[in-house]
């Protein structure tokens, strides 16, 4: 019964979702989607990994079916969507309670945070790499068998086609076995994390070098690696901060402008985060994964100086995880009962049981 009522709210939140994002299908072109528009009609000369030759192929498929009018292109934006909002559900009920699982999928499908990934034609990357990394983790968390790890393979590559950063599939998958599937000894998942790192080294090192390496001119920053460091800690709580209270928009550039004030704020919280890492670990796995999923999935953000700070399509896969740990601690508080309603409780039992004990309900019954 809760199973179906799981599900029939499920369907609710789908529906809404589409709702809600109806608008977008008649809207014209914005500046970050003009930008590539001159890509859509030519198909992808080869399959690089790690790259977004498969990203770029499903933009030159839609061109082969609607030319360059909009609304296809939304729509397969918004299909992926959905279908990321049903795996974040997937995930979540192999995790924690249903009801928490609903409230995940909920959190992650109608959140404003992801509106932009979800509606910029251009952030279809950041949407396809999530769709493999979540396929790759619930497929990993099921039972075992030879075909499932060959798909969790699969998914793997296709992440990894999708995007640059889809390479981080393969440590959000370790972590989260390692954490969640803790008998599985930890040889046999370091092992496919240090070969995929080799691989990706190997075929991308002269692409990573000039990254690391990029001047200011030719898309990199003006700002040295602490001040772009710090930088970037920030706007990820700025954009953080959006989870609890999405007030307006926010452009990456916003971090500039931010005062001292939100620079102690991000490093304190970065360091409280490091520290419920450590004591979450064994302890408490709803608090330490999503905190892991989070730092995994913005790591390359760190690495490589770019012209831009992150901004809220790039925190999509980020979201997924936070999600998750949203749904549990939602329901979490909604069944909390505090000292001051667990003790008159308590002490009414008490007394009742004393009541009936006496004999005194007897004899004036």
């Amino acid at each position: 019964m809760a199973r179906t009522r799981h599900v029939a709210v499920l369907v609710g939140l789908v529906l809404l979702t589409l709702a809600c994002y109806a608008p977008h299908r008649g809207a014209a072109w914005v500046y970050e989607d003009a930008n590539w528009l001159g890509t859509f009609s030519t198909a992808p000369e080869g399959w690089k990994i790690p790259g977004r030759s498969l990203t770029m192929q499903t933009y030159h498929w839609t061109w082969q079916v609607a030319g360059l009018a909009p609304s296809l292109y939304r729509l397969g934006n918004l299909s992926l969507h959905l279908a990321n909002g049903l795996l974040v559900y997937a995930i979540a009920a192999t995790l924690i309670p249903g009801a928490a699982a609903v409230w995940s999928a909920g959190v992650f499908l109608l959140h404003p945070l992801n509106s932009e990934a979800a509606s910029y034609v251009a952030a279809r990357s950041d949407l396809l790499m999530t769709l493999w990394v979540l396929l790759a983790v619930w497929l990993a968390l099921g039972r075992s068998s030879v075909w499932r790890w060959g798909l969790v393979a699969c998914a793997l590559v296709a992440a990894g086609l999708s995007k640059e950063t889809g390479l981080m599939a393969v440590p959000l998958l370790v972590i989260t076995l390692l954490l969640w599937r803790p008998q599985i000894p930890i040889g046999v998942l370091a092992a496919p994390l240090w070969i995929g790192v080799g691989i990706a080294f190997g075929v991308m090192w002269q692409p990573l070098l000039s990254w690391l390496t990029m001047s200011p001119h030719f898309g990199g920053t003006f700002f040295t690696w602490p001040e772009y460091v710090e930088l970037q800690i920030v706007a990820v709580w700025r954009l953080l901060a959006l989870l609890v209270w999405p007030d307006g928009f926010s452009i990456d550039h916003d971090v500039i402008s931010l005062g001292p004030a939100w620079t102690r704020a991000a490093y304190s919280l970065t360091v409280l985060s490091i520290g419920l890492l450590i004591w979450g670990w064994r302890r408490a796995p709803l608090v330490a994964w999503p905190i892991a999923w989070v730092g995994l999935a913005l790591l390359p953000r760190f690495l490589f100086r770019t012209n831009e700070f992150i901004n809220e399509h790039q925190l999509y896969l980020a979201t997924a995880g936070l999600s998750i740990g949203a749904g549990a601690a939602i329901v979490g508080l909604w069944t909390w009962r505090p000292a001051w309603r667990v003790f008159p409780d308590a002490f009414l039992a008490d007394l009742r049981r004393q009541w009936a004990q006496s004999g005194l309900s007897r004899r004036m019954a």
